[in-house]
């Protein structure tokens, strides 16, 4: 009898060692309900060949309750009167099925308007709590197979320490849904089946653990002053063991309440020609490039400013069937393929090209993923639009103000032989129909040190007197491509700009309209 006490002790002792001792404490457990039974078989010289066998209905574990395991959903930033619903899951970590009282206190309130409330919600109702089941491998299983054997928990039905069909489990740290539990009278155990294939092998002990997912949901926020900060709401969720709530776990929320804002429009300049405003820039874009504020930017005749529109949709909603158009400035000529959204070019529009804005463009802001719609600027979101223009010389003479319109482009500078000569080349666009033009070559060559000559606006005051004699070299609104050649030896190093000037044969008058960039010497 001594002897058997001895053997009966032994066994007991690696079984409960088999459930304890052979993987780490977070993934191996004794599950509740499981009985350390054991059967003793003794022989010896008096048995006939038939030795003695006896089972012992065993030990029933019991319940060890745990702190659970509860994610930490981010933080919120939302509008008033938007719902704030922050999504937990809470995962057991006891070893049998176990109740976890939910609490939330709101900690702190800055700028908020009314008193917070704080409730739980699952499956679209009302919960103080949730049940969460645990078992544990009685068998090892290998990956790739959809089932596991685990202990009985006492309870001759279909599920096992509150583990269920249509569950979400965790084994292992991986995730599986519970296909169904059956029981085995055979053997006195219970087998899980799985929707999927165990993704890595599973060893004796461990742990099946279930895990469920709640709502935590913030009502009565509102901004007590929209003039200052954002409001705030903290909050702290706590899940706690109903056997021991001093096996807790929480996770604090900061929710931000934004005042609300609308849709806003911003206009910008910079004077690519002379960025010097004595400011500080408005708005820099992602070039690097600084825009000002319209009111201190200084433009002269011949600079080139560029024009940045911002369109914001605000923070409630998104803008659709959004178009820009826009009124090019006064004695400006626009840079043709200037326009651009988002840093990307739009495509010019007409003969001569004029930028799509002038009839109106189709506007949206950049995403992604989705692709946002054209006319659409998402909420929270912003488009970006620019466009060139060059300031004209408009000097009219005899106080008269004229109307010519042209804008002087692709201006370069050649040297040709037979006969040798300097042949200047252009483009014209926007040309007034009623007026005639000339181009002036307003360059010099370091031989006399610079532009020679008279300056455009002195040559547009002599033109009435020339108009007789320079007539072979006006030009009708029409035709907006020619040359100008002067004879001679070549000199060196040109530089300098083209004038393009306009008479008025009907009164007599003339000025200049446009004055081009810098010439193109890379023909020289």
């Amino acid at each position: 009898m001594q002897r058997f006490h001895h053997i009966l002790t032994s066994l007991c002792t690696a079984v409960l060692v088999m459930f304890m001792g052979f993987a780490t404490p977070a993934q191996a457990i004794a599950p509740a309900g499981a009985k350390l039974g054991i059967t003793v078989t003794v022989s010896h010289d008096k048995d006939d060949g038939e030795p003695e066998e006896t089972e012992a209905a065993g030990v029933t574990i019991g319940l060890s309750p745990a702190a659970p395991t509860l994610s930490m959903p981010p933080d919120q930033t939302v509008l008033p009167g938007q719902s704030i619903s922050y999504s937990y899951t809470i995962t057991t970590n006891a070893n049998g099925s176990e109740t976890y009282d939910l609490n939330a206190v709101v900690t702190m309130v800055d700028n908020i308007d009314g008193s917070p409330a704080v409730s739980f919600e699952q499956d679209g109702g009302p919960i103080t709590s949730v049940i969460l089941g645990a078992t544990a491998v009685m068998t090892a299983q290998s990956a790739g197979n959809d089932f596991i054997y685990v202990p009985s928990d006492g309870n001759f039905n279909n599920n096992v320490n509150s583990i269920d069909t249509g569950d979400t489990v965790v084994i292992g740290g991986s995730v599986y849904e519970v296909g169904g539990v059956i029981y085995e009278t055979l053997y006195d155990n219970k087998m899980i089946s799985l929707t999927e294939n165990l993704v890595a092998d599973v060893a004796v002990g461990d742990s099946i653990s279930e895990r469920q997912g709640f709502e935590m949901i913030i009502s009565g926020v509102g901004v007590a002053d929209p003039d200052s900060v954002p409001g705030s709401v903290f909050v702290t969720a706590t899940a706690a063991s109903a056997s021991d709530d001093t096996l807790s776990t929480d996770d604090e929320s900061i929710t931000s309440v934004l005042v609300p804002v609308g849709p806003s429009l911003e206009t910008y300049v910079r004077n690519e020609t002379d960025p010097t405003t004595g400011s500080d820039p408005a708005y820099v874009d992602s070039l690097g490039q600084g825009f000002f504020d319209p009111n201190v930017v200084a433009a002269k005749g011949g600079d080139t400013l560029q024009y940045l529109i911002i369109q914001k949709a605000g923070n409630t909603e998104s803008l659709t069937g959004v178009k820009m158009q826009v009124a090019m400035p006064l004695f400006t000529s626009y840079v043709a393929g200037s326009t651009a959204m988002n840093d990307a070019p739009v495509a010019d529009v007409g003969d001569p090209p004029q930028s799509p804005l002038i009839d109106g463009l189709e506007v949206h802001s950049t995403a992604a993923t989705p692709v946002v719609e054209a006319g659409t600027i998402s909420v929270n979101s912003l488009v970006t639009v620019t466009f060139k223009v060059k300031v004209k010389m408009d000097e009219p003479t005899g106080g008269e103000t004229e109307g010519g319109n042209g804008a002087l482009s692709n201006a370069s500078i050649q040297w040709e032989t037979d006969p040798d000569r300097v042949t200047f080349t252009w483009a014209v666009t926007g040309l007034s129909s009623e007026y005639e033009y000339w181009v002036y070559p307003h360059v010099g060559f370091t031989e006399n040190g610079g532009p020679f000559g008279s300056t455009p606006e002195d040559e547009a005051n002599n033109l009435k007197g020339m108009y007789s004699m320079a007539t072979p070299n006006y030009r009708s609104a029409g035709d907006g491509a020619g040359s100008w050649n002067w004879y001679g030896g070549k000199p060196t190093n040109p530089s300098g700009r083209l004038a393009l000037l306009a008479y008025d044969a009907s009164s007599g008058n003339a000025w200049v309209v446009d004055i081009s960039e810098e010439i193109n010497i890379d023909a020289w």
